[in-house]
């Protein structure tokens, strides 16, 4: 056990807990009153393809799947930006193909159609596995009412006068 400090010199022991993701990461928890904080630093392992299988998380920021589908599936060109967390290094040219035609489409309904035609694709080659889909929920007081959202934010404008 060691400590550290936070600049202002606040910060109790700081424990170092055994991985259980590979040997070389560190979990390393900072407490600080009654929260606690833990790090996880990692060699890259899964970004060099060292394991043949792992979990990652990734959420989407907008309203439909194309950088999900830009960032996860497509097949990793670092010079295009695409594949950035492609890590299994899946690839299959249809994919690539009809997720670069819905990426240059104008017409949203056109773009949505493909961009459903290339999750069929890659989720039908197994590219990845999805292991749950996260739910968001929002609470209020009585009288305040709050409209859920995709993108998961959580912004004042999102909420209003129960009716």
């Amino acid at each position: 056990m060691q400590s550290t400090a936070d600049g202002g010199g606040h910060w109790q022991p700081v424990y170092q807990l055994p991985s259980v993701a590979e040997p070389e990461q560190q979990a390393t928890a900072h407490c600080k009153g009654d929260r606690v904080w833990v790090l996880f630093q990692g060699n890259g392992a899964a970004s060099k393809q060292e394991y043949s299988a792992f979990i990652f998380s990734f959420g989407n920021s907008n309203s439909n799947s194309a950088n999900a589908l830009t960032n996860v599936l497509a097949t990793y060109d670092k010079d295009a930006g695409m594949g950035a967390f492609n890590r299994a290094r899946y690839s299959n040219p249809e994919f690539d193909t009809t997720l670069k035609q819905a990426l240059a489409e104008f017409d949203e309904a056109k773009r949505n159609q493909l961009l459903e035609q290339a999750a069929r694709i890659g989720f039908g080659d197994v590219g990845i596995v999805p292991l749950y889909f996260p739910t968001v929920h929002w609470a209020a007081r009585n009288g305040i009412s709050y409209r859920a959202n995709k993108n998961e934010w959580m912004l004042a404008t999102y909420a209003e006068i129960a009716k």
